[in-house]
């Protein structure tokens, strides 16, 4: 069951012995510092478990266990290729309780292990080998590594490729091993790193610094040593390879960058990336509460629902779930698994509901200011309002949170939200219009520069309702003059934009659409480092001097 003398001949003391009898001494020797007889005493006492239940035997005989968050648990991705990082202070229990941590999760895993690991059978089932001792991987090794990734399984980590020692710093990895960068890059793997809270003994450490071979075979006896103890774990966010492939560093500054993360997860740092965006709702579930959302409009296969936030709801699950989505494929979101956040509970939502697809393609979020306490409204967090916007704009409604799914950006669907819209507003008896409207951080500084200063110079008012808390900052030095004429400087913002490769958002074609001159107005152009560092503009549009053409589209008047 457990090939101890595997493990010794890997040993180089034992393949330097120059005789039979020496080896024999070395052998004798090297297997007391294992703890053969009570490894093999388990052994005997076992030999029918293999996996999982022979991991979970070992835990129990030590009375060893692993805490963990629950929440965090919910950070594993449940199926695709993952690559799973961890710090090694152990060098065994640790990585028998990561196994058994992502198992609860899926079973198509497997932890990349030393001699030591690899020469206990019943654990093969979810290892992966590597020579530890003679410091080389056989190219073997690293093609079952890979086959096990591109078949979309699961790999534990140990970048540092031994046991942590005690530096400096304290009980800490060597120098981390870049492999599990490309082994990630190579299969679209995200990478998920994963801190390890434990210690072995002080005698290991002096051990360690006298004699590294001679340690690493220690380890088991410091297996036993940790009976009756406990180790933290604690999961970071993963992130997705498409993100950290574009870091602009080395292989193995990224894996310093890694380690350093890794070793400040107790502290909740921020993620290296966004998070994988949540799994998505029963689709009978999300139809179940739309079937009772008023509908405001209707046309063909689409329709548009008023919807407002409920307690263990699926639809705002979802919603929030496609919102990031939308939001990520223009470069701009929250970086979380969802876009949610407090200000959903105190706003409708008009949902556009593709019937065809059974799916929600598109959203606008909206409130009337009357009903909200200032602290309620979602872009007094960009902007500071000297005054409630109820008191400044009587019977105004903050509009935001607006997308389209990618899929439906050549639809009417931005035009039936706005027929949506236009039912709320009636019913509401709303008079002005008011909230951010985006463009996205990845816009060269050049084009944000020329979107700012095309809207703040023929949109400006005499009377803003509030200032940036962090004002976009112009860079106008390669920016040619204005002409005074807003299409002439329409003409030139276009082909600016055209050159940075973008396009103007087309919401700020639709805000500024609305109105007769005058009746739409800019205020001020906020950065917002929480979404992307998306540049929000603080627009106004006064309905009463909607322009005529879309009073009778969307107003009906």
């Amino acid at each position: 069951m457990i090939q101890l003398e595997n493990l010794l001949q890997q040993n180089p003391w034992y393949s330097a012995a120059p005789s039979r009898p020496t080896r024999r001494l070395v052998s004798a020797t090297l297997k007391k510092i294992c703890c053969e007889e009570r490894i093999q005493a388990f052994g005997r006492r076992y030999p029918h478990l293999g996996g999982l239940d022979f991991i979970r035997q070992v835990f129990a005989d030590l009375d060893f266990r692993y805490d963990l968050n629950p929440l965090e648990l919910e950070r594993v991705p449940r199926n695709g290729p993952l690559v799973i990082v961890s710090n090694h202070p152990l060098g065994s229990l640790d990585g028998l309780a990561l196994i058994d941590m992502v198992a609860r999760v899926r079973k198509d895993v497997r932890a990349i292990a030393s001699q030591l690991l690899w020469n206990i059978e019943p654990l093969r089932p979810y290892l992966l080998p590597v020579d530890n001792f003679n410091g080389r991987t056989r190219r073997g090794d690293v093609e079952a590594i890979y086959r096990h990734l591109h078949n979309g399984g699961v790999i534990i980590v140990f970048p540092s490729g031994e046991v942590s020692r005690l530096t400096p710093q304290g009980v800490r990895d060597g120098r981390w091993n870049p492999g599990f960068v490309r082994f990630a890059e190579k299969t679209g793997a995200p990478i998920l790193p994963v801190q390890v809270r434990g210690r072995n003994s002080w005698w290991f450490y002096g051990l360690s610094m006298v004699n590294k071979p001679l340690s690493t075979l220690w380890l088991v006896r410091e297996m036993f040593k940790q009976s009756r103890r406990s180790i933290d774990i604690r999961i970071g966010t993963p992130v997705e390879t498409a993100h950290f492939s574009e870091w602009p560093m080395a292989p193995r500054a990224q894996a310093a960058l890694w380690r350093k993360h890794v070793y400040k997860l107790h502290k909740s740092p921020r993620p290296l990336g966004p998070e994988p965006i949540a799994a998505a709702e029963p689709v009978e579930e999300v139809m179940r509460v739309m079937e009772n959302c008023d509908t405001l409009v209707e046309q063909g296969a689409f329709s548009v629902k008023l919807y407002r936030q409920q307690v263990d709801c699926p639809v705002m699950r979802e919603l929030s779930r496609i919102r990031e989505i939308a939001f990520r494929a223009v470069g701009e979101g929250t970086g979380q698994s969802r876009d949610w956040d407090a200000f959903d509970a105190h706003y409708d939502h008009l949902l556009l509901w593709d019937g065809e697809r059974q799916q929600i393609a598109g959203a606008y979020r909206l409130a009337k200011t009357d009903d909200l306490e200032p602290e309620q409204i979602y872009s007094s967090t960009l902007f500071n309002y000297p005054r409630p916007p109820r008191q400044c704009l009587p019977g105004s409604a903050e509009l935001g949170r607006s997308f389209l799914l990618p899929e439906y950006w050549r639809s009417r669907g931005l035009d039936l939200l706005w027929c949506g819209i236009g039912q709320w507003i009636a019913r509401n008896q709303v008079r002005y219009l008011f909230g951010p409207v985006s463009m996205p951080g990845t816009f060269s500084a050049r084009a944000k520069s020329a979107i700012v200063r095309y809207f703040l110079h023929h949109f400006a008012t005499d009377n803003p309702l509030g200032d940036a808390r962090l004002p976009f900052v112009e860079a106008r030095e390669d920016l040619p003059e204005l002409s005074g004429d807003a299409g002439a400087d329409m003409v030139q913002l276009k082909q600016i934009l055209k050159e940075e490769g973008v396009v103007l958002p087309p919401l700020f074609k639709k805000y500024t659409a609305v109105t007769r001159p005058g009746g739409t107005s800019f205020h001020a152009f906020n950065v917002d480092p929480d979404f992307c560092d998306s540049v929000d503009g603080l627009v106004v549009v006064d309905l009463e001097r909607a322009d005529p053409k879309f009073a009778k589209r969307y107003l009906g008047g």
